[in-house]
């Protein structure tokens, strides 16, 4: 908190919480989305639970923080800014709209909070460089005695780029700043295989969006980086036992 409040800008201070929030939280990831199109900017966060673990209110509760954040940076209304979550409405939407000054839309494909892309630049009346170095000095020092596990930074970056179009060992060595043997190397060195990392954080997000019956089986595919759905019937029936119709079906039931 510290070095986001004393960055120079909006977007320092969110691109700040995104590179140190793994430390702060195992599991959590918080990265930053565009859409030129619409001239909006975002955030989206995301957190490896286990499966049958309720969602809803903790997502709920973690856009509210970091709505509140913004607002606290910001010095503009927030009329054209938009909330989404993946899951269904849990409340009312008067009850929304008590924490939320922007239009609030559930059942949508990714959990994120957007805004103007202007923002990213406004800078942050309350920084203090000098703070800011003294925090990140701190940060780094303990980031360096306490390492973040390689295992948790590939599956960090898989999580990210799936959505992409698939995650290849090839496309994060290169992001990590390595050669694909080399990651090979490390991941073995904890008893590790890149493929099943892969798998596992496919299987964590094919249970939380066969979930949400809104998203279509074609669009769940390519959430995970499959180029068919008959690849995600395959992975479903070797995870669960159960093609993706067949969980949804269960879903709805036990939701009755």
């Amino acid at each position: 908190a510290m070095i986001a409040l004393n960055s120079a800008t909006v977007g320092e201070a969110l691109e700040s919480i995104a590179r140190h929030l793994p430390y702060h939280s195992s599991g959590a990831n918080l990265s930053l989305v565009e859409y030129p199109d619409d001239g909006k900017s975002g955030i989206r966060y995301s957190l490896n639970l286990g499966l049958g673990t309720p969602r809803r209110q903790l997502m709920e509760l973690t856009y509210m923080v970091a709505y509140r954040f913004l607002c606290m940076v910001t010095s503009e209304g927030q009329e054209l800014w938009r909330v989404h979550f993946r899951h269904e409405r849990g409340l009312t939407s008067g009850e929304y709209a008590r924490y939320f000054a922007c239009p609030v839309r559930m059942a949508q494909a990714e959990d994120e909070l957007l805004f103007p892309t202007h923002l990213l630049a406004q800078r942050i009346d309350s920084n203090d460089a000098g703070l800011r170095q003294m925090a990140e000095r701190f940060v780094g020092n303990e980031m360096r005695r306490f390492p973040l596990d390689i295992g948790r930074q590939v599956e960090v970056l898989v999580d990210r780029q799936l959505s992409a179009g698939g995650a290849s060992i090839k496309l994060i060595a290169g992001q990590m700043g390595q050669h694909p043997r080399t990651l090979e190397r490390r991941l073995q060195a904890q008893d590790l295989v890149f493929r099943d990392i892969v798998d596992r954080v496919r299987r964590t997000r094919a249970s939380e969006y066969l979930a949400q019956s809104v998203i279509p089986l074609s669009q769940v595919a390519a959430l995970l980086g499959y180029s068919s759905q008959t690849s995600l019937n395959r992975a479903c029936l070797r995870w669960f036992g159960q093609t993706p119709n067949a969980l949804r079906r269960q879903g709805s039931r036990g939701s009755q």
